[in-house]
């Protein structure tokens, strides 16, 4: 079988391959200076890639018919070439339904636990704001590293992978350790600082304590799927995170209310079942990557045998990555505090929001992940020109996409919300709130993808940092306080100030978008 393709979609064709259950994912890659081969021990495929730009061919020799999927041996098949929205769906959809996995783990909590009660909601909330703080942080770690990841994956540097993997996750281990030493110790110290309400702060307590023992897994698990992000295999961790959504929703269901058998423990079950889940997640994650022989994992010792000139330039790219995500998370951690402040109802309205409007943004998210991974390809490659080709273009997408869905969200609210099983005043709250995200969606949407993947693919995170900083601390949050705190303005009028801080980023973020000052080339051998 010979098809022809575009030779800049080599990791497609390898992901169409490696999604076919009959055929294994290729284990093996050896570069000349002419061609690409890949071999693959148990289906026999040799793929040839002529190092012309406009064309590749690829041969597939089967050595057993029955692996054969279909196809008549020694057929000859041409495909179109695939162009960027190709490529992008084949990187952005499991991104995106890996994130729609973790929000729909978040909905299922708040629906499940919405029956125990608004105090019980506000205290899963927040104790989940703290474990948000976590993620936010992991990311900024992570996301630095794949930057590097991404443009060595363009050069073929799999040491240097090897080498930027290994310090993500001894940094990432380090975090798990600070977050679990204050959530498991001193749980209601954290609480207090969002609600003083008493029972918000027993359940939440409570809460915390017990899912702050799945941090270090969690930690890993996120490493390991960044990583996969950056060299576009984002599928595999998509499947460890199919099973933690399907263990969390069982256990929730029969740990917090007491069927088939397990006891009723409410609130502590809900935490216990995530615990349960997030392990089960990054067992099956590690289990894939070792079965497969997916460069994202060495022997420790090659891992970790960064020395110090490679670890101070990952990080002169990823500590600007890593406070902005901190900072930032604290700033949303501060919205939290201010609605909190205003009361237990809004605080559960805007939870009951939240959780739908994660379910909504996973999509941009994903689009966000595979910019980066593109970008950062593309720039390893040397294709600068095509490099601001394709970020325009996914800049533009981004916008009218999110004032199509933002179009939806307004339409559907009334909908989505009657889903919860809660208080009349709480549902109007909530309504209102999503209504008004719908109109504040195109920003946004258009602000993540360029920081999160044009910008930040190109190496360009102090810029990163000052525009969302900027936006968050000078212009959001003084806002929402000031409505909220001082004026004791209503709930839809603080959360509508909170959004000025995307439409007043977004300004910024087309200046910079024009300039094509993000473009860094990062990946010099290691």
């Amino acid at each position: 079988m010979i098809i022809q393709a575009s030779f800049g979609n080599f990791q497609c064709i390898c992901d169409i391959f490696y999604r076919n259950p009959f055929i294994p994912f290729p284990e093996e890659k050896i570069q000349s200076d002419f061609s690409y081969f890949l071999t693959c021990r148990h289906s026999g495929i040799i793929i040839d890639f002529d190092n012309d730009s406009s064309f590749f061919i690829v041969c597939v020799f089967f050595y057993s018919p029955k692996k054969m999927c279909g196809y008549t041996r020694g057929k000859r098949i041409r495909m179109k070439a695939f162009g960027l929205w190709h490529k992008l769906f084949l990187i952005a959809a499991p991104i995106a339904l890996q994130n729609l996995v973790f929000s729909s783990i978040n909905f299922a909590d708040v629906f499940m636990i919405g029956k125990l009660g608004p105090a019980n909601i506000a205290g899963a909330g927040i104790a989940n704001q703290i474990y948000f703080l976590f993620c936010l942080t992991l990311f900024g770690i992570n996301s630095g590293a794949a930057i590097f990841i991404a443009q060595f994956w363009g050069q073929g540097q799999h040491g240097s992978i090897h080498k930027s993997i290994g310090l993500a996750l001894t940094l990432s281990q380090g975090a798990a350790l600070l977050f679990f030493c204050f959530a498991f110790f001193s749980p209601g110290r954290l609480i207090v600082l969002y609600s003083p309400d008493p029972e918000v702060i027993s359940a939440g307590a409570s809460y915390l304590k017990i899912v702050s023992t799945s941090y270090f897994v969690t930690a890993f698990s996120f490493s390991l799927s960044i990583a996969l992000r950056a060299i576009a295999r984002p599928f595999v961790s998509l499947y460890s995170s199919l099973l933690s959504l399907a263990v969390n929703v069982f256990f929730n269901y029969t740990l917090i209310f007491g069927h088939w058998g397990f006891p009723k423990l409410g609130l502590p079950g809900a935490a216990i079942a995530t615990v349960i889940a997030r392990t089960l997640e990054v067992g099956l994650l590690f289990l894939l990557i070792r079965r497969h022989h997916l460069p994202v994992w060495a022997p420790l010792k090659e891992m970790l045998s960064f020395r110090r000139p490679f670890v101070i330039k990952v990080l002169a790219v990823s500590i600007p990555v890593m406070l902005n995500e901190i900072f930032w998370s604290v700033g949303i951690t501060f919205y939290n505090v201010i609605y909190a402040r205003m009361g237990t109802l809004a605080i559960a309205s805007v939870q009951i929001e939240n959780s739908i409007e994660r379910i909504a943004f996973v999509f941009f998210v994903g689009i966000g992940a595979a910019t980066a991974t593109l970008v950062g390809h593309s720039i390893g490659e040397g294709y600068w020109k095509k490099t601001r080709i394709i970020a325009a273009k996914l800049a533009r997408f981004s916008f009218l996409s999110g004032a199509f869905l933002g179009g939806v969200l307004v339409l559907a609210a009334p909908a989505l919300i009657g889903l919860f099983d809660i208080s009349s005043l709480v549902r109007e709250n909530a309504v209102f709130l999503l209504r008004l995200y719908g109109f504040i969606l195109p920003f946004r949407a258009y602000n993540v993808i360029n920081v999160i993947g044009v910008f930040r693919g190109g190496g360009d995170t102090k810029y990163c940092l000052f525009v969302d900083l900027a936006a968050l601390w000078l212009v959001g949050l003084p806002a929402a306080f000031t409505a909220g705190l001082i004026l004791k303005l209503s709930l839809p009028v603080v959360f509508l100030c909170a959004g000025l801080e995307e439409i007043i980023k977004s300004f910024l973020v087309f200046y910079r978008h024009r300039s094509g000052k993000w473009i860094h080339s990062l990946s010099s051998p290691e």
